[in-house]
């Protein structure tokens, strides 16, 4: 079949996922492209989405589609676990599509109708399984292709500990198919200050407002690339937890974000003193504020201290498992 059609095809379906109209558009395409049972399961999940759960339409319409499902599945199946998904079942479907839209894919896959889906997909989960021991040694083969254009519908992107360094994080700097996504979570990884200008530099972030890059070589300098970049200020959450930054690398993070917009500041694990600690308190923190975890820092108590009495009532502050030792007592 032709890729560049079928990109066409489900493309409309992803831009107008309540239709139904392109997606029976497409199944009229699959007929006249030989695979009438595929054309008929997505019709068929069409027409039965119109009645009610329960209704005696519905059940009129059960058993032709446990048809279908058994002559289509065994086809299919190798091609969805060749994506992170070794047991869909047909209840998974609606209207013809996965539902809900999301794919965890652990690799690239030659497998083109499960790629088919991925391209129709707003969550993609793209973590190893593997311990942390083993990044090192993951296989290119095995990272999520941040360059592949078909990513334009995704919209929360999960890419913890997939072994990704500053290198692969380059297509972002010029990628314009990230217009739709809202979450990046790129943790435990191996991302250094040249991934995150890589992100920074991105033109297409123009919904996204939650990132997390914890457990990161970032530092200092990272932390200041990223409090330059304009769509911070839209951030609800930022999580730099375990990313080697000191108090210098906060205040520079500090002038990027929008007090009045961030609800989560997670900074567990860095190298934050009292004097980080006062400059996150001089902020004018909206009531909005949820949490500030500054867990596994040098502070001391009347740094926290300070810092409570300084941020919104309702705000949780995680600090005391970075109190210094003679502060614990």
């Amino acid at each position: 079949m032709d890729e560049s059609e079928i990109d066409r095809f489900l493309a409309a379906v992803a831009a107008n996922p309540d239709e139904d109209t392109p997606r029976l558009v497409f199944a009229d395409w699959l007929q006249e492209h030989g695979r009438d049972a595929h054309a008929e399961f997505v019709r068929l999940q069409c027409e039965m989405a119109r009645w009610p759960a329960g209704a005696p339409e519905q059940d009129a319409l059960g058993p032709r589609l446990s048809e279908l499902w058994e002559e289509l599945h065994p086809g299919w199946q190798p091609e969805f676990a060749a994506v992170g998904l070794p047991n869909v079942r047909c209840d998974q479907f609606a209207r013809g599509f996965l539902d809900p839209p999301e794919l965890y894919h652990h690799r690239r896959s030659a497998h083109p109708f499960a790629w088919n889906l991925l391209r129709t997909a707003a969550t993609i989960y793209a973590t190893d399984d593997s311990s942390e021991d083993d990044q090192d040694d993951m296989a290119e083969d095995d990272q999520v292709d941040l360059a592949n254009p078909n990513l334009w519908r995704c919209v929360h992107l999960f890419g913890e500990r997939n072994g990704l360094q500053c290198k692969d994080l380059a297509p972002f700097a010029t990628a314009g198919h990230f217009s739709r996504l809202e979450m990046l979570d790129l943790g435990r990884n191996q991302i250094g200050p040249v991934g995150v200008d890589s992100l920074v530099r991105c033109p297409s972030f123009r919904r996204l407002s939650s990132i997390r890059l914890d457990t990161n070589p970032i530092g200092d300098t990272g932390a200041a690339r990223l409090a330059s970049a304009a769509w911070l200020r839209r951030f609800d959450v930022v999580d730099l937890s375990d990313c080697g930054i000191s108090d210098n690398g906060l205040r520079a993070l500090l002038r990027g974000v929008d007090p009045n917009r961030l609800t989560n500041l997670l900074f567990e694990g860095n190298q934050i003193t009292d004097t980080g600690l006062a400059a996150v308190a001089a902020v004018k923190w909206g009531a909005q504020l949820k949490t500030l975890d500054f867990r596994a820092n040098p502070v001391t108590r009347g740094g926290v201290a300070a810092l409570v009495r300084a941020v919104p009532a309702d705000t949780f502050v995680d600090v005391d498992a970075g109190l210094h030792p003679e502060e614990e007592e």
